[in-house]
């Protein structure tokens, strides 16, 4: 199998089993409207896959177009330090594009986070767990194991049509 993404590891935030049927990775941008949009269907997916389904979640700000995408990304990875992603990842999508700093400590309280710890690991935190544009392994996989989901265009949002995508 000719992987050109890289393969699921410890450092990776995923849902269900790591040996499930099918994986689903997102690289993500907290801020863009599309990846906002896709965040029920994900959803969606994962409910009707189950344990058949390994979805992992990887940091691609596109800073460029969406400034306020990186803080997220580094909310996300503080949160994750206190055992929390899942929990921010959730509410960064909910509240986009709410993302400026005091939004973050908002969640991050809301979440029962540490602040101060917060604080200080957020400019950190996500150093090496984010993935920028120029970032190869994000090319398309033609793996019969997995699928990558490009950025949908306007109106491809719903969730059938997202669903027989997935089993193309």
């Amino acid at each position: 199998m000719d992987r050109q993404v890289p393969s699921l590891g410890k450092r990776d935030h995923t849902q269900g089993p790591l040996d499930a049927a099918v994986e689903l990775i997102e690289y993500g941008d907290y801020e863009c409207p599309y990846c906002k949009a896709a965040f029920p269907v994900v959803k969606l997916i994962q409910k009707q896959f189950g344990n058949d389904l390994c979805f992992a979640y990887r940091h691609f700000p596109l800073v460029q177009v969406h400034p306020l995408a990186i803080g997220a990304a580094e909310a996300a990875e503080s949160a994750g330090a206190q055992g929390r992603f899942w929990q921010m990842h959730d509410l960064l999508f909910e509240y986009s594009p709410r993302l400026e700093i005091p939004d973050l400590v908002a969640m991050a309280a809301a979440l029962g986070l540490d602040l101060k710890r917060f604080e200080a690991e957020s400019p950190r935190a996500a150093t090496s767990l984010v993935h920028f544009p120029n970032d190869r392994s994000c090319a398309r996989n033609r793996s019969d194991r997995w699928a990558n989901f490009p950025t949908p265009p306007s109106g491809c949002h719903d969730p059938s049509t997202s669903r027989m995508a997935f089993h193309a």
